[in-house]
Order: C-alpha cells, then sequence, then structure tokens
C-alpha cells in the first residue's frame, strides 16, 4: 500500500491521480487536514484496480492510513520564494515526519 499525505491540494491532487492510474500502485491511502475523503471519492471514480481511501486527522486517520504501509510520500505544500531559508524548510520537513 501506498500512502500520500497532503493529497488535498493542487499539487497533491494530480500527482494522486497519477499514482491511482500507475500498474503499480494497488492500494493508495491519501491523508490530509481537510477535504480528502472528496478526492480519493473522485480518484474511485477512475477505471483502475487501485484502491483509494481518504482519511483525515480526526479519528487517528493519520494512524490508519499508514497501518500497512509500503511506501509513505510527504507532500510538504508550504509557500515558499527565492528568500525563503532552506534551514526553515528543513525545520518545516523535519516537524512533518
Amino acid at each position: 500500500m501506498l500512502v500520500f499525505t497532503r493529497a488535498q491540494g493542487g499539487v497533491g491532487q494530480t500527482l494522486s491521480l497519477l499514482l491511482k492510474c500507475s500498474s503499480w500502485v494497488d492500494e493508495l491511502a491519501l491523508y490530509d487536514i481537510v477535504n480528502v475523503p472528496g478526492v480519493a471519492a473522485d480518484l474511485s471514480h477512475v477505471n483502475t484496480p487501485c484502491m483509494v481511501k481518504g482519511y483525515l486527522p480526526r479519528d487517528d486517520g493519520l494512524q490508519y492510513a499508514l497501518k500497512d504501509a509500503t511506501l509513505v510520500f510527504l507532500l510538504a505544500g508550504i509557500y515558499q520564494k527565492v528568500s525563503f531559508p532552506f534551514l526553515l524548510l528543513g525545520s518545516y520537513l523535519r516537524s512533518l515526519v
């Protein structure tokens, strides 16, 4: 099973669709803080053998999403500009992990 975090945003939805269409993925767990069950429902209409389920933070959603995970993609969605210090981004990513 493949787990994809931050799946609700524009980049996350696109990457989730690409992963859903991959013949290497048989189960896809999506996790984000809002609206991800709707993204999972939309992706479930794509005719592939891959099963998709969306999880939210409430009711220990991350714990359920990570259960039996083979690979976890962590998309760090944070606004970044040229002057954004790399160490600040690194500390943000570390807090997510």
